[in-house]
């Protein structure tokens, strides 16, 4: 991302749940906002509703572990991006407490793969509250 050429920038996952027919919705609503989110209507997981519960109000932002979003390119240097799996939410949280502008479109959820990619239902649960809580201290 801090080597980015252009003004946007997308992440998308590589998974192919996330349809890339919504990339220009996230551009265009940059120009309201220095990031904008593509929120799923109905977020499969307990553990993503209650994280997404916790901060969706103080956000804005109804999905806050999507990691389908568009940014411009020139906010990356002023948040200081983690590495890990939930780098996203925390991107997002650091975003927000700089006093970014954050967006959201939402989109049509794909279906989801038989085997995600994070383990089972309980693993990824875990994964995702281990997650909330790590944001918690952020």
């Amino acid at each position: 991302m801090r080597s980015a050429k252009y003004e946007t920038i997308v992440t998308i996952d590589s998974d192919l749940e996330n349809d890339p027919k919504w990339i220009l919705n996230l551009a265009d609503k940059l120009t309201d906002f220095d990031m904008v989110v593509a929120s799923r209507p109905e977020l499969p997981r307990i553990s993503e509703r209650v994280f997404s519960k916790v901060y969706s109000r103080r956000l804005g932002v109804r999905d806050i572990l999507s990691n389908y979003r568009a940014y411009r390119s020139q906010i990356i240097p002023l948040i200081a991006p983690t590495k890990g799996e939930t780098f996203g939410a925390e991107f997002l949280i650091r975003a927000s407490k700089a006093g970014l502008r954050v967006g959201e479109i939402t989109v049509e959820a794909s279906r989801r793969r038989k085997k995600p990619r994070i383990g089972n239902t309980l693993t990824a649960n875990l994964r995702i509250f281990a997650a909330l809580i790590r944001t918690l201290l952020i």
